[in-house]
């Protein structure tokens, strides 16, 4: 129980760094491998609980863009914030393919 606490104490402090050094970072315009978190939250009723929905046209688009780095967010796939945020990794890492976008991705 101790650990967890620590681990969540230094993911807090690390987190108000970041948005405390990088404004630009609070207000969401960095992308993330190469995606704008505006542009990734059209994807999280795919990716959230055990079964997700389909993958919206939103989503899709978003994915297939040439500046999307989509195995740049297989990084992502073991991160502890992602399970924190409800986000199934097993989901989201199915999304190029349920997109059409790569029929033979796999992280």
């Amino acid at each position: 129980m101790e650990l967890s606490y620590s681990k969540l104490a230094i993911f807090a402090m690390v987190l108000v760094v970041a948005i405390g050094s990088q404004p630009s970072m609070a207000r969401g315009e960095e992308p993330i491998c190469g995606i704008s978190p505006t542009d990734l939250m059209t994807c999280k009723s795919a990716v959230v609980g055990t079964t997700g929905q389909l993958p919206s046209t939103a989503c899709c688009a978003a994915l297939s863009n040439p500046k999307a780095n989509l195995p740049c967010l297989c990084t992502f796939k073991s991160s502890e914030w992602i399970k924190f945020l409800g986000i199934n990794p097993d989901l989201a890492t199915k999304l190029p393919v349920e997109c059409k976008i790569d029929p033979s991705f796999h992280c």
